[in-house]
């Protein structure tokens, strides 16, 4: 046994109180073998425990997902070493957790499940955002489909009521659980003429698959109580043996089916259904299934959608059902398998993610944040109310690219041409251009006005990068020239060693003009003329003509009022940041 320095905390969001993690055990070896079981004494008050296994003994990194490996009890097996390999173990105990988290955790380890740490504190967050969203208190049985085996995925996590059985034909994994479209279904215990109300009741889940299907999820005589999933145009909610709402959209993401005395409504994550007036008499006398559709006993009707999340509830109002899918959103999310557009923090970066998905596009969770972060330094710097347009080349195709992350104006057109990666879009050098649709006369001033963009290419060419044709930013060969004047092309200069990083022109007054690379003022001008470009401005090129077409790659560009020389220094700033989170910083 050695001493081991044991940190004092871990990032859980919780309901209330803090998250303590106290040493319950020093740190002990082992050699590695097919599996290893470490007992340490019970720590009276704890939650769950944390089990680190790591290579060295500073717990400096982990081995796979045992860092932080959840563990219920005085013993775990920890499978999967390499023999004749020494491991660390470290046990710690965490108390202050929400205590219906804690007691989920407890019956999927009693029950034989797993749990990653990232599944942990994704239904902490779920736990927490449900009771500060007030949907907690209607939830009656809630499947958050995590853990990989059908041990984890059948716990309730509302109570130890309504616990899930899994007939054959399930595929467990980190993504949820997915049935077979053939056999296989899951008995929820719940039953929906004695735990459900006619007149009070919610259900429905989240799932990924685009596949059609004509399976249901639901119990049938007398009256049908049934939800499918429909990815070709919409999705269904019967609710009577006559009767039925749908929703257009398809499949993809989070259905709740809701019934609020005879107000029937389908909710499609956050497009909430209109009001279908039809009141239910009785619901089935039969347990809800899903994955197939419970008739008299028998399964029936078996779907293929894969489940990454599950719940029956009593009836939610519309904003109850928002926010319930928002922090199921939110928790898929955290787990990287969620589908639709990323929830953030800033409602302007909310606002593009939305606008981005409208279009046809994608983010990834890394590209979602780092948007979310960008906006929140660009504001911190006070610099937001300067931009008119910023684009911030994410999502890798022209739909996502197009978008302005300032407001629903100015949303660009890409000719034919492009290339689109994760590092942003790239012209051909003969054709390409970005037409940002923003034309500074009418949207600029003379004395105030700025163009930026962030190359990744070291190339040199005689062509354009910004501009509202003589009106622009461009590094030509490898000379940076500013003209935000509006008369001549070669109005301020410097010569740059390579076409690499960011390039910012700026003007402030009527009398000067500055040009910024990587924050740095490297031009300074005193122009005579006080005039716009008069048409709208271009990325790649400096008319939609084919005149001086660049074949650099673009990984942010912005457009808008003047900035000072801090401000200048504060927009390189949040942009290399913004780009370095993507990994595609030079």
């Amino acid at each position: 046994m050695i001493g081991i320095a044991i940190a004092n905390s871990v990032g859980i969001r919780r309901s209330s109180g803090s998250v303590v993690v106290v040493p319950i055990a020093t740190a002990a070896t082992g050699v590695g073998q097919t599996s290893f079981t470490a007992n340490w004494n019970a720590f009276a008050g704890a939650n769950y425990y944390l089990l680190d296994v790591s290579l060295n003994s500073s717990f400096s990194s982990f081995v796979g997902s045992y860092q932080n490996y959840v563990v219920i009890g005085t013993s775990q097996l920890v499978s999967g070493l390499t023999p004749n390999t020494t491991y660390y173990y470290r046990l710690r105990a965490a108390t202050g957790v929400d205590s219906d988290a804690a007691s989920f955790f407890t019956r999927v380890y009693t029950a034989g499940g797993t749990l990653s740490y990232s599944e942990v504190t994704a239904t902490e967050t779920l736990v927490y955002d449900m009771k500060t969203a007030g949907v907690w208190t209607a939830m009656k049985a809630v499947y958050p489909m995590i853990g990989g085996s059908a041990a984890s995925c059948a716990q309730n996590l509302k109570s130890s009521s309504f616990t899930g059985t899994f007939s054959s034909g399930w595929t467990f994994a980190s993504n949820g659980a997915t049935p077979n479209g053939t056999s296989a279904f899951m008995n929820s215990g719940l039953n929906a003429s004695t735990n459900l109300s006619p007149t009070s009741l919610s259900f429905g889940g989240y799932t990924s698959t685009t596949t059609d299907a004509t399976g249901y999820s639901g119990a049938t005589p007398p009256n049908y109580l049934m939800q499918s999933w429909k990815s070709y145009n919409y999705t269904e909610y019967w609710r009577t043996t006559v009767s039925s709402i749908s929703i257009a959209g398809g499949s993809v993401g989070m259905i709740q089916c809701n019934q609020v005395g005879t107000d029937s409504r389908i909710y499609r994550n956050s497009t909430l259904g209109t009001n279908d007036i039809n009141a239910m008499v009785s619901l089935p006398n039969f347990n809800m299934y899903i994955g197939a559709t419970n008739n008299s006993g028998s399964p029936t009707f078996y779907d293929l959608h894969l489940v990454s999340y599950y719940y029956y509830a009593d009836g939610l109002t519309p904003t109850q059902a928002l926010n319930h899918y928002t922090a199921v959103q939110t928790f898929n999310q955290t787990l990287n398998r969620s589908v639709g557009p990323q929830i953030v923090s800033d409602a302007d970066a909310q606002a593009y993610i939305n606008r981005v998905y409208t279009a046809g596009g994608t983010l990834t969770n890394t590209e979602a944040s780092a948007v979310n972060q960008l906006v929140i330094d660009m504001k911190t710097a006070g610099i937001w109310t300067a931009m008119r347009a910023v684009y911030p080349m994410v999502g890798a195709s022209a739909a996502a690219c197009a978008q302005n992350l300032k407001s629903s104006s100015f949303t660009g057109a890409f000719s034919s041409g492009w290339t689109f990666t994760s590092n942003g879009v790239q012209g051909n050098g003969t054709s390409t251009y970005f037409d940002t649709t923003l034309n500074p006369t009418g949207t600029l001033s003379t004395t105030s006005a700025h163009m930026s963009f962030y190359s990744r290419t070291n190339i040199n060419e005689s062509k354009y990068d910004m501009a509202s044709n003589n009106y622009s930013v461009i590094v030509y060969g490898n000379t940076f020239y500013v003209n935000l004047t509006g008369s001549g092309i070669f109005t301020a200069s410097y010569s740059v060693a390579n076409t690499l990083g960011f390039y910012l022109g700026a003007r402030t007054n009527d009398t000067n003009v500055n040009g910024y690379r990587n924050g740095t003022k490297v031009i300074d001008n005193a122009p005579l003329i006080s005039q716009i470009g008069t048409q709208t401005t271009l990325l790649g090129a400096r008319t939609t003509s084919g005149g001086d077409v660049s074949a650099k790659q673009y990984a942010f560009a912005s457009i808008g009022d003047g900035l000072t020389d801090t401000q200048a220094a504060s927009l390189y700033t949040a942009a290399q940041a913004f780009n370095t989170t993507l990994s595609r910083q030079v």
